[in-house]
Formats: structure tokens, C-alpha cells, sequence
């Protein structure tokens, strides 16, 4: 079976989306019928790659669907403050979905996605690419055997570095809003977004299934000059009982990203790093490398599921409690105090 693909947006994290399709249509996996691209002009050597094989350009999605009636599958990259109306337009128009994370700005929003994808009786996948490596799988795996007994708690510790060059790579980095649409793109839903919704899923114990805040705390500082934030201090409780620690920063002092993400059960722990993995259990300890997953893996999967009838591991109403938690951490802390210096050693 051979699907017929949209992207939309072909730079920044889209370049992974297209290549990824490019690889899916040489192995006659897949078409690629159109792209979406503002600002084609930086893109010269790809799209005439792309065009000789039969991919159309276009500059808008209702200048593509216009056309284009037929699409399968449609991979969108590009800003958070962009996901809901984009992933709504592709749903109304019948295609499955393949959004880049996170998934949304607001809960009320998940919500109008959640209705869409159901209306049009498509897959809305969320590419929290993380879900979908051995690491988060056998950590998974072992809090649903009980392995670990009852998850008490989830503590993660992200310090890493980000220079004034990576605020200045678009007109949304680290910002709050533009204009009256808000952007929010900090720690909480950028970077480090990956770790709040992989602590969602460790802290539910049924398999498949994520975990929700029923409260947050919060407290946002800065240390770039910026309009939002870049270091978050958040505790939150979910409906499953597990408590949520969660302190990051982008104001690392080099460019070593020192992470730690630790599970703490009544009979056992785990842990997450950059590195390796480590789950212990009265029954021993098991360690082993970890590598980085990208999209990719993810998109291969959805198309999987297209095939056979299947779930992606993250569909759009799994990232709730993601949401919920930044939601929260904006709401409980009010105001982002400004240019606050953090050293690793004091995190």
C-alpha cells in the first residue's frame, strides 16, 4: 500500500518530516504530493528535487486542499501556535494527521482536536517521538507488571543551553504570544516538553495510558532577555496519585545538556537519561544505552496503524496531561520574573 502524503513545513524541525517522506516514497512506501512552505525561496535545491518527482507547492493549506482531494496522511512541523488550526483543517478535509509535538498552546484546544479527529473518524498522532523508544517501553512495561510496585513519584532535572542564537532562529522563540495568539515556547512546551509527557505516562499504570494533573504549581524565571520564560520550578499531582517534580532550565552554563528523569516506586525505581536507562527491582538491575529517537520512527509507525488497523502510541487526547501542566505552571505562577542567573550546581 502506498500513501499519499502532505508536509507542512519543510525547515527547522519539518526538515525531519520531509526527509522522512523522502526516504518512505524511495522505498515505494509512499508519495509525496504536496508541500506547504511559506518561504520557498530558502528551500531551492529541495523543492526542485521534490518537484521533479511530482510533488506540488504550495504557500497555504486551503491553496493545497483546493487541489489536492485525495491526501492520506498529512505531517505538520511548524510552530506550537500553529498546530490547532492546521491539524483541524487536515481532519475536516479527511486526512490523517502526524503533528509534531507538542501538540497544542491550550486544553481547550485539545479538546476542539480530540471532537475534529473524531468527527472525521482519522488518527490525530502526536509525535512525542520518546514514547516510542526501548527505553521509555521497558520502563512502561515494568510499572505495568508491578515491577516497580506503586510509582510514588517522578522527578526530573534538565539543565541545558541555549544561546541568544537559538531566540533569534524565528519570530516565535521564546516567546509568550504574538499578538493575541499565545505562543508559550519555553521549557514546558519546547525542549522540554518531551519529559513532563513521558512522566504523564509513567505515572499511570495501565498500559497505553497516560496520567493527568489535578494540580500545579509553578514558578517561571528568565535569564535571556526574552519575553518568556526559560526556567521552570513545577510540582504537580496527578489523577493517579503520583507526584511530579519537575525543574529545568535553558540557562545552562555550557553546551553539555545534563538530564535526569527518575521513577521512584515502593519497591523499585527507574531511570532516564541522555545515556542509558536503569530500571532496579527486587529482582536486580538492568542498565542499557540509550539512543536518541526521531520522528521518523514515530511516522513509520502511524503509517503501520494506517495499514493494519492500529493505534499510534500517542493520539491527541493522550496528550492531556501534557497540556493540563503547562496550563497549570502559566496559571499558578502568574508572572516570569525576570533575568534570575542559574548555575548547574545549584540545580
Amino acid at each position: 500500500m502506498t500513501f499519499k502524503l502532505a508536509c507542512v513545513g519543510i525547515g527547522g524541525y519539518a526538515a525531519n518530516y520531509i526527509n522522512a517522506a523522502r526516504r518512505l516514497r524511495d522505498e515505494g512506501q509512499a508519495e509525496i504530493r504536496a508541500v506547504v512552505e511559506l518561504y520557498p525561496q530558502r528551500y531551492g535545491d529541495l523543492l526542485e528535487e521534490l518537484t521533479s518527482r511530482g510533488t506540488r507547492v504550495y504557500a497555504t493549506m486551503e491553496e493545497m486542499f483546493a487541489e489536492q482531494r485525495d491526501i492520506d496522511l498529512v505531517t505538520i512541523g511548524t510552530g506550537l501556535h500553529l498546530h490547532c488550526p492546521m491539524a483541524t483543517m487536515a481532519l475536516e478535509h479527511g486526512c490523517h494527521v502526524f503533528l509534531a509535538k507538542p501538540s497544542t498552546t491550550l486544553v481547550q484546544n485539545v479538546d476542539r482536536m480530540t471532537e475534529a479527529a473524531r468527527r472525521a473518524d482519522r488518527w490525530l498522532a502526536v509525535d512525542f517521538q520518546h514514547i516510542y523508544s526501548e527505553a521509555a517501553g521497558a520502563i512502561k512495561d515494568a510499572i505495568v507488571a508491578g515491577s516497580l510496585g506503586t510509582v510514588e513519584a517522578v522527578v526530573i532535572r534538565l539543565v541545558w543551553c541555549r544561546t541568544e542564537r537559538y531566540y533569534r532562529r524565528n519570530n516565535w522563540a521564546g516567546r509568550y504570544r504574538l499578538g493575541d495568539v499565545l505562543v508559550l515556547d519555553g521549557p514546558l512546551n519546547n525542549p522540554h516538553a518531551h519529559y513532563i509527557n513521558n512522566a504523564m505516562y509513567f505515572a499511570a499504570p495501565q498500559a497505553g495510558a497516560f496520567a493527568v494533573p489535578v494540580e500545579v504549581q509553578a514558578e517561571l524565571y528568565k535569564g535571556h532577555k526574552i519575553e518568556g520564560e526559560d526556567t521552570v520550578s513545577a510540582r504537580a499531582r496527578t489523577n493517579t496519585g503520583v507526584e511530579i517534580l519537575f525543574l529545568a532550565t535553558l540557562c545552562g552554563e555550557d553546551n553539555v545538556a545534563h538530564t535526569a528523569m527518575d521513577i521512584i516506586g515502593s519497591a523499585g525505581s527507574a531511570r532516564w537519561g541522555f545515556d542509558s536507562y536503569r530500571i532496579a527491582t527486587r529482582e536486580g538491575t538492568v542498565e542499557r544505552p540509550t539512543s536518541k529517537i526521531r520522528g521518523e520512527v514515530a511516522l513509520r509507525y502511524v503509517l503501520r496503524c494506517l495499514k493494519t488497523g492500529g493505534r499510534p502510541k500517542q493520539v491527541i487526547e493522550d496528550t492531556r496531561g501534557h497540556v493540563l501542566f503547562s496550563n497549570g505552571a502559566y496559571e499558578s505562577a502568574r508572572a516570569i520574573r525576570l533575568e534570575i542567573p542559574i548555575s548547574r550546581e545549584q540545580m
